[in-house]
C-alpha cells in the first residue's frame, strides 16, 4: 500500500531556516516540521498508525559526524552508502534535536 511506508528526508545543505509539511494519508496524518540555525537542527516528526517511516540523514553536518546526537535522540542509525544514516520509525511522534558543536 502506498502510504505504509514514509521516507523523511529533509535537507541539511540549503538556505531555507524551516519548512513544515503533512499530508493527509488513509492511516493519519504524516507530518515533519525542521528548523535549523548555526548550532542546531530540529526536526518534529509524526508518523501515522499502522505506518512506518525512514529517516534519512546526513553523515556529516557542517564537518562533524552526526551519529552520536543521532543516538542521543535514542534512536538507532544505520550508515548507508557511506554518506547518510538512515533511521527506522514506527509510528508514533518523534523530536529530534542534533547540535552542532562549535
Amino acid at each position: 500500500k502506498g502510504y505504509d511506508n514514509i521516507l523523511f528526508n529533509p535537507p541539511f545543505d540549503i538556505q531555507i531556516n524551516n519548512a513544515r509539511a503533512t499530508v493527509n494519508t488513509p492511516n493519519g496524518k504524516a507530518c515533519i516540521d525542521w528548523k535549523k540555525n548555526n548550532f542546531e537542527y530540529q526536526l518534529q516528526l509524526t508518523v501515522p498508525d499502522n505506518t512506518n517511516a525512514i529517516l534519512n540523514l546526513p553523515c556529516i553536518f557542517k564537518g562533524q559526524d552526526i551519529k552520536s546526537e543521532i543516538v542521543r535522540n535514542n534512536l538507532k542509525p544505520e550508515l548507508k552508502n557511506g554518506t547518510r544514516y538512515s533511521v527506522n520509525l514506527s509510528a508514533g511522534k518523534y523530536s529530534v534535536n542534533i547540535l552542532i558543536k562549535d
